[in-house]
């Protein structure tokens, strides 16, 4: 699951990737994370590993990642410990995002996405890190003031 690409990139530092991807996957190897979230915005949940498929499949399904347990209690316990996770659903996306559970979901059975800096970190970087996704707001592109 995490070797796949995005945008022709090999997630892995190489030399067809940005500047931006090839300094972060200098950071993941130089040092031993345990635990790295990223924070987006367009839904309100907490994903964790595999964002893809091993066959590279493009439909939504439940991808299982060797430490799922683990993974599964770090997002429920952040989703615990933020009210708004647990009492409002996601704004309903298009196309649907899979189903939630008390605002946790595994990144394939929301939708696959390839090259993931969460799957390269956890499967391909030196440190191994446990890497989640924290979508933060249902607004994706906020109005400026």
């Amino acid at each position: 699951a995490a070797d796949a690409t995005d945008d022709g990139g090999s997630g892995g530092g190489g030399d067809e990737d940005a500047p931006e991807v090839c300094a972060v996957a200098a950071l993941l190897n130089a040092h031993r994370f345990v635990v790295g979230v990223n924070f987006h915005a367009g839904f309100l949940i907490a994903v964790y590993p595999w964002d893809g498929r091993d066959d590279g499949g493009t439909g939504k399904t439940y991808c299982a990642s060797p430490d799922d347990r683990p993974y599964r209690l770090l997002a429920r316990t952040y989703a615990s410990h933020n009210g708004d996770l647990q009492r409002e659903p996601s704004r309903p996306p298009s196309p649907p995002i899979g189903h939630p559970d008390h605002g946790i979901i595994n990144g394939c059975e929301m939708f696959p996405a390839y090259g993931t800096l969460s799957d390269y970190d956890y499967a391909l970087s030196a440190s191994h890190t446990l890497h989640l996704t924290f979508e933060v707001s249902n607004v994706k592109n906020p109005t400026p003031p």
